[in-house]
């Protein structure tokens, strides 16, 4: 016999309620849904808004005060600053931050040569008189070089005492050994010279025409006769400059105690070395050099037991007439002291001063 399970009686009250609860999650959900479309459009319109309407940045026009300072040992020149008081009110600017997107610069080359836009005859030396005047009481200032400025496009010279380091502690140096760091210079480069003391002011000069003078007119025209003896050092004088025509060159000099020349960082003019010149002095090893491409050149001189000391640098161009190496338009005035050896250290012959070689600057980028 087949036995049924028992029947459930829900009473009519519990499926009321049932039904009742049915519908609330049914409107809960509708209204759970309805809100999420309801913040999905209005973030909608939100961003379609913003896209349409362009931002406020609130730019107004401000006027700007113009307070020329003319720069000490400014070169005249003829061209008028075009930057107008007008010119620079007429910009917008904003008063509050904005996020300003700029196109990309197209990539531009970081080693271009420019010549430096200045004049050559306006580079010239500020007269002298007095105790830097070592150049026979002319008054035409110190031959070694002038105080002055990088800009100027001279050739610039810092100078080293071998006899004591950059904190002042003596090396004890002997001509020996000033002549053995010579070598080390030749091997190294200047990175050697850092250890040495360095005179704090720089000086600039046109020109390597330096006479038979007293070897203490090399600490004076840097400044410190008072703590530097006049032997044992060595003074580099770096430029860049730009061969007034395209050719072969090579450098003809003469020094007391030692001049080298290097032309892009190499070798091509030793005072110690080389066969004498008929135009008097050793000559170099010849080098190329463009017009319109500046190279960077570097002339060391040094005194090893002080005394007399002299330097003078002459440039030749394909097996013509030499003339003075010089970055400006200054006449160059050689006048003999009588002191030289001229079996030794030959006199230059005077000839006629050419072309100078314009002073040029690398770009900055």
């Amino acid at each position: 016999m087949n036995e049924h399970p028992p029947v459930v009686v829900v009473s009519e009250e519990r499926q009321r309620f049932r039904r009742k609860i049915r519908k609330v999650s049914a409107m809960v959900v509708l209204i759970v849904i309805a809100a999420h479309l309801l913040v999905g459009l209005v973030a909608a319109i939100y961003i379609v808004a913003r896209g349409l309407v362009p931002p406020d940045h609130g730019f107004v026009q401000r006027p700007v005060e113009i307070k020329p300072v003319p720069p000490p040992h400014a070169l005249p020149t003829d061209h008028p600053d075009s930057r107008t008081q007008a010119a620079l009110n007429n910009r917008l600017q904003s008063p509050k931050p904005a996020t300003l997107m700029m196109p990309s610069l197209p990539p531009a080359p970081v080693d271009i040569d420019i010549p430096v836009q200045v004049d050559p005859g306006q580079i010239h030396y500020l007269p002298t008189t007095g105790p830097n005047d070592k150049n026979n009481g002319t008054g035409t200032g110190n031959p070694f070089g002038q105080p002055g400025q990088l800009a100027s496009g001279l050739l610039e010279g810092t100078f080293y005492d071998l006899k004591q380091l950059k904190n002042g502690t003596p090396t004890n140096i002997d001509n020996p050994g000033w002549d053995a760091e010579v070598q080390h210079f030749l091997r190294n480069g200047p990175s050697m010279l850092q250890k040495y003391f360095r005179a704090p002011k720089n000086i600039y000069t046109a020109k390597m025409a330096i006479p038979a003078i007293a070897a203490d007119g090399a600490p004076e025209a840097f400044s410190v006769q008072d703590t530097v003896q006049p032997r044992h050092w060595l003074a580099v004088y770096n430029g860049r400059v730009t061969a007034p025509e395209t050719g072969r060159y090579r450098f003809i000099g003469a020094a007391d105690d030692v001049m080298l020349v290097y032309v892009r960082h190499k070798l091509v003019f030793d005072s110690r070395a080389g066969k004498v010149s008929e135009f008097g002095g050793r000559e170099g090893i010849e080098f190329t050099a463009q017009q319109n491409n500046a190279c960077d050149i570097q002339i060391v001189i040094g005194e090893n037991p002080g005394g007399i000391f002299m330097a003078w640098l002459q440039i030749q161009k394909d097996g013509g007439q030499p003339y003075w190496f010089r970055v400006s338009n200054e006449k160059v005035n050689f006048k003999s002291t009588g002191k030289e050896n001229p079996v030794q250290q030959p006199q230059p012959k005077m000839l006629e001063q050419g072309p100078p070689w314009l002073p040029a600057r690398k770009s900055v980028n």
